[in-house]
């Protein structure tokens, strides 16, 4: 319906046009046939531009490579460590369909039944950008990473059985449910900065994030929060051992400079980037309804960067 009414006003525009226009001051005249081809053009414009559009919803592909890479590369290491066929029996691979607005998203999601690891990836759809995250509930961590053009580092932070699954009950709720998102999805928004430089992270997870530095987090309520944060915490002359590096939060790495170089008490204006999301489903014994009570797990965060800058 969209397609036919921008055709419609392509039309309309072009067959209004047909007699005089203006190049460079001099008044040129389109025949019939010129104005054919003119839609002509247009028509092949709008189909490039909505495939575009349509790509948006696709798997990112160098985000999603790593994430097929390294899941290729703990299928062989199961195999390697136990048995020849390992792999099969302790790892489940499958895809989530989420209706989200307008836009049908899949997510792809490995579960490492025999380590307590699971991983998602979520491409970029409506506004949101690309992430992959794994859960790990034998070590205790969640780790997120992003395109270095989006988010640089990796972010950690401890895994919490309140609200993180492990890969064995995501598996019976993702077979309750036939793969689909539940009607009923809870939704947890929380808006987060960077903190501090997380040396110790296991083997496992540092081959995940790459070359990427790992980073923990602090969860924040609003912007306001999120300045008095990044000024406390990088005030010249601070012996805090457990100073936030302020590179990690600076939107523009050129302002951390003022921080040392203002002769007063730097301040800092925070903003909000591109957010992103992923889902999971729970499922419960729900003996009062002789079943399982289903729900989504929707998780969004967005992070928060600040610029800092000294006062007249």
């Amino acid at each position: 319906m969209a397609m036919l009414l921008k055709v419609l006003l392509i039309v309309m525009a072009l067959t209004v046009s047909v007699g005089a226009y203006v190049v460079n001051d001099e008044e040129q005249y389109l025949s019939r046939d010129q104005v054919k081809e003119l839609i002509k053009k247009e028509l092949t414009n709008l189909k490039d531009l909505e495939k575009d559009n349509k790509d948006d919803d696709k798997p990112t592909k160098d985000l999603y490579s790593e994430f097929v890479e390294h899941t290729d590369m703990i299928k062989k290491s199961i195999d390697e460590e136990h048995h020849d066929g390992a792999s099969s029996i302790g790892v489940e691979e499958d895809d989530l369909s989420i209706q989200e607005g307008t836009a049908m998203v899949k997510e792809h999601i490995f579960l490492d039944k025999l380590n307590g690891i699971q991983i998602y990836h979520t491409g970029e759809h409506n506004g949101l950008i690309a992430v992959t995250k794994l859960v790990d509930s034998n070590y205790g961590y969640v780790v997120t990473k992003h395109h270095k053009k989006d988010v640089e580092y990796c972010i950690i932070r401890k895994y919490d059985p309140t609200k993180d699954s492990n890969p064995n009950e995501v598996s019976r709720s993702l077979k309750q449910v036939h793969n689909k998102m539940p009607k009923t999805i809870v939704e947890r928004e929380e808006n987060i900065m960077l903190d501090t430089a997380f040396e110790t992270a296991p083997k496992h997870i540092k081959k995940f994030c790459g070359d990427r530095k790992i980073v923990t987090e602090k969860v924040v309520d609003d912007l306001e929060e999120a300045a008095k944060l990044a000024i406390k915490a990088n005030r010249k002359g601070s012996n805090d051992k457990r100073v936030i590096i302020k590179e990690f939060l600076a939107c523009d790495g050129s302002s951390t400079s003022i921080i040392e170089q203002c002769p007063r008490t730097v301040r800092a204006r925070c903003r909000f980037r591109r957010p992103w999301c992923a889902y999971t489903v729970r499922c419960s014994n729900d003996l009062a309804q002789g079943g399982f009570n289903c729900q989504g797990v929707h998780d969004r965060n967005t992070f928060i960067c600040c610029n800092f800058f000294c006062p007249s």
